[in-house]
């Protein structure tokens, strides 16, 4: 009975493999939770805009029209001042929500999970070391969901 020198053995093909889906399930959810931090990113961003500018425009209105657009002056500046207060509220919700250290992180998880991936397209990478590696992505990313 020969053996070829190429032939990997079955259980060391299934470490193989195993590696391999993990590697692409943690990518799968490290790049989920990048996404999901983008979304909230950009809709914080977006609201918190949006309530600046109207509070600015209420308050600009009555120097426009030199008079309060909406009532007495009391009512204009207490409009303008929760419109004011709605973006202070989303500005400190979005840096809570999706900080940009931890939109930066998943990003660089997501990076060094797609280079060891590439890793294990060939057959016969070192599954020792690419564990290892595996593992250390896990450990320094331990923020984010991979």
């Amino acid at each position: 009975m020969s053996t070829d020198s190429n032939m990997v053995p079955s259980n060391s093909s299934d470490e193989y493999s195993r590696l391999r889906q993990q590697i692409h399930d943690s990518l799968r959810r490290a790049e989920a939770q990048k996404n999901n931090l983008k979304k909230i990113d950009h809709r914080y961003s977006i609201f918190n805009i949006v309530l600046g500018a109207i509070a600015t425009f209420i308050a600009g209105q009555s120097i426009v029209l030199e008079k309060s657009p909406v009532g007495t002056w009391r009512n204009m500046t207490t409009i303008s001042s929760l419109f004011a207060l709605g973006a202070t509220v989303a500005s400190g919700l979005h840096k809570q929500l999706a900080s940009p250290d931890l939109l930066a992180e998943a990003s660089q998880c997501v990076a060094k999970l797609k280079a060891l991936k590439v890793e294990t397209i060939s057959s016969t990478f070192e599954v020792e070391k690419v564990s290892e590696e595996y593992q250390q992505i896990l450990t320094e990313f331990s923020k984010i969901d991979c």
